[in-house]
């Protein structure tokens, strides 16, 4: 095993990239619990997006410790955020959701995973899911509560603000819009702020 682990550094320093996850993999085959070999073929075919298999990888190298490095953990909730946006895009809003929920059972702070499990509950509601809206509305309030200004979150702009009446309470409200897609502003939400204060944060979808 550390014959092919060894050979496989040497041949992803060169920039055979293929050949040196080959290396790799013979080297997890021959010893599974290698966790370096697992280490570097997750990386790579992470990198090649080979998204499948990397969550694979990734899920194997995890289970041989209680205890998974930070930087493993975060490999593998890339991997699974990645192959989640994958099986969105092509239609696989189910499998979808479910990757994204096992990225958020490693780490529910990934601002990127709450967008998109929330837009994949949107998807659903769409498509006559009546329980996903709400469900969706929560995923998006929640990427917002862990860092409004996150890349994953940085095409909500906020379009125009204002001050309206509400019971003879003042609120803060700033008109925000959520992308459909990469690049478009399509998926309105009215942030609410109490009194001028930050306070609970309400989400109020619209198309």
């Amino acid at each position: 095993a550390s014959y092919f682990h060894n050979r496989g550094g040497a041949l992803y320093a060169l920039g055979r990239t293929t050949s040196a996850l080959i290396s790799f993999q013979q080297s997890a085959a021959i010893d599974p619990a290698h966790a370096g070999s697992l280490r570097s073929s997750a990386a790579i075919l992470l990198n090649l997006g080979q998204l499948s298999e990397a969550v694979h990888t990734y899920e194997r190298l995890l289970a041989l410790t209680a205890a998974p490095a930070d930087a493993d953990i975060a490999g593998a909730t890339l991997a699974l955020t990645k192959h989640g946006g994958a099986l969105r895009n092509s239609g696989q809003v189910r499998e979808a959701l479910a990757a994204f929920d096992r990225a958020l059972n490693l780490d529910a702070t990934l601002v990127g995973a709450w967008y998109n499990r929330g837009y994949a509950l949107q998807q659903l509601s769409q498509e006559g899911d009546a329980s996903s809206a709400a469900l969706a509305r929560k995923s998006y309030d929640r990427a917002v509560s862990l860092d409004p200004k996150h890349e994953s979150v940085s095409a909500v702009m906020a379009s125009r603000t204002g001050a309206v009446r509400d019971g003879g309470r003042s609120r803060s409200v700033v008109q925000l819009r959520w992308p459909s897609q990469p690049g478009s502003l399509v998926h309105s939400v009215q942030l609410i702020r109490e009194n001028g204060s930050s306070g609970q944060m309400a989400f109020y979808g619209g198309r």
